[in-house]
């Protein structure tokens, strides 16, 4: 009896060691599964942090600017208010007049400034075309749109912090990518609610025809809208003009220097039919902010035509200008 206990006790501890050793292999194997798994997962983080950083464009130190449309349902008549966040901590805001008259380029006919949204829309163009039009006209570059639900006045800093912060979790539709939206909503937190000013634009219009009295507005515009670092850079630019349109080197020289830029000379050429933005080998904020307003012009470089032009950057507006905004 004792042997046929010793022998029970034996069988079941053998037992007891094959299925504790099935257990352990069962481990092992699925451990390469669950090793997969947290690999796809960590690459999956690592690629969405890559594409959000990837996005970013802004810095809290530039001067940025958006647009507020004010949509109320209406596709036909949306009114405009302009945002300017300046690196100084402070916002100013300008409420362009609904019966300003606009002239859009690449003769598209001139509309007043509430039917440029639905002009965009009607005539499938890209949003860019919008950002360049008003760009031309107030003499400042447009990084964004976002739509507001009410078309009340902006008044206080308030307003705008609750537009951006709803647009920040997609709850108004917007132009701007993640990163800027996060990054306008981190400036604006910083900016006291004394430094919003509200500009009045009504007195720079001509009252004959509604449009921009430009030697009276260009004037205010230099001193108290420009970008102090682009005209500290002294950026210089050549502006060529291959479009067959008339003027439009002008107007595009007249928005240039408004920003800052040094416009060393206006040029009419008959080489090229492509829009390009020729530049030398230099970074910084003036080539990002001339690159962020001609969003569809191509770019290349080329230091010996520069150094021949004794300029920083070549603007050369061509024939396909108006087929590269279109939607």
């Amino acid at each position: 009896m004792a042997i046929f206990g010793l022998g029970s006790r034996s069988s079941r501890q053998a037992s007891l060691v094959s299925r504790a050793s099935r257990n352990k292999r069962d481990d092992n194997s699925s451990q390469p599964i669950w090793r997969v798994f947290g690999l796809v997962i960590g690459l999956s983080i690592l690629l969405a942090t890559f594409l959000l950083f990837s996005q970013r464009q802004w810095k809290s130190d530039q001067l940025r600017s958006v647009v507020i449309i004010h949509s109320l349902g209406d596709e036909v008549r949306q009114s405009l208010t302009l945002v300017v966040v300046r690196p100084e901590n402070k916002v100013q805001v300008i409420a362009i007049p609904p019966d300003q008259v606009i002239e859009t380029p690449f003769g598209y006919g001139s509309y007043n400034s509430d039917a440029l949204a639905g002009l965009t829309q009607l005539e499938h163009l890209k949003w860019s075309f919008m950002a360049y039009s008003l760009s031309l006209e107030y003499g400042v570059g447009i990084d964004g749109f976002i739509w507001a639900e009410n078309n009340q006045s902006i008044t206080q800093l308030g307003q705008i912090k609750g537009l951006v912060s709803r647009s920040l979790i997609s709850q108004r539709p917007t132009t701007l990518v993640f990163w800027d939206r996060l990054t306008l909503w981190l400036k604006l937190q910083r900016v006291p609610a004394y430094q919003l000013e509200v500009v009045n634009i009504k007195p720079y219009l001509d009252k004959t025809n509604n449009r921009l009295d430009q030697s009276r507005y260009d004037r205010w515009a230099e001193l108290y809208l420009q970008d102090q670092h682009i005209r500290e850079s002294d950026y210089s630019v050549i502006v060529q003009n291959d479009s067959g349109i008339d003027g439009y080197a002008q107007r595009v020289g007249r928005m240039l220097r408004l920003i800052g830029y040094y416009v060393r000379g206006l040029e009419t050429i008959e080489t090229s039919q492509n829009s390009e933005i020729i530049t030398d080998q230099t970074t910084g904020w003036p080539l990002q902010r001339l690159e962020s307003i001609m969003t569809v012009f191509s770019k290349r470089k080329d230091r010996q035509l520069l150094q021949e032009k004794r300029s920083n950057a070549i603007i050369r507006l061509g024939e396909n200008q108006k087929d590269l905004l279109k939607d």
